[in-house]
């Protein structure tokens, strides 16, 4: 939660997170809302930080991006697909009720809840940019740490496998 200092309310942000495939990096951001501004400019904060653009991106089926679900023929929101387009990825989004189609994020939305989520769960903000000033240091943490099970880490994979991997990012942002 964060506190607007002028009116007193109190909103709930929402968090953004995307992982790469392969190395599991992964990108954290709170936004307002989950509408299709944050939406999309959380896309575009996400392959900044990665540096690149992936192939394909499996989305959950929120409604600022898939208008309506479908196995076979999901409709895509038309902004979206524009932005898609524009980055040149496939939008490729999750079947309802299927959280294996995007485990890797499934596995990361847990981690950051425990690692990065709990850690500031106390403290009080008023701002979406303190929150993210607050995620910032700890995701750069999370994405360095070793797996519990290999001996080496999500930056030390995306390095090497990822980043090679994703497509330049175009010139121009989209807006």
């Amino acid at each position: 939660p964060w506190i607007d200092v002028i009116t007193g309310e109190i909103h709930q942000a929402q968090i953004f997170v995307g992982a790469l495939g392969a190395s599991q990096f992964t990108f954290v951001e709170a936004t307002a809302t989950q509408g299709l501004p944050d939406w999309i400019q959380s896309h575009v904060r996400m392959w900044e930080y990665f540096g690149g653009v992936s192939e394909i991106v499996v989305p959950d089926n929120l409604k600022s991006g898939v208008t309506k679900a479908h196995r076979y023929d999901p409709d895509i929101n038309a902004n979206y697909q524009h932005m898609s387009e524009h980055y040149g990825f496939a939008i490729v989004p999750a079947r309802i009720y299927e959280a294996k189609d995007k485990a890797k994020v499934e596995n990361a939305v847990g981690c950051i809840e425990r690692q990065i989520l709990a850690a500031i769960r106390h403290k009080t903000f008023t701002s979406i940019a303190e929150i993210n000033a607050a995620i910032k240091p700890r995701l750069a943490v999370f994405n360095q740490q070793a797996f519990q099970k290999m001996k080496t880490s999500r930056q030390i994979l995306f390095n090497e496998i990822d980043k090679p991997a994703l497509k330049k990012l175009p010139k121009e942002k989209y807006q």
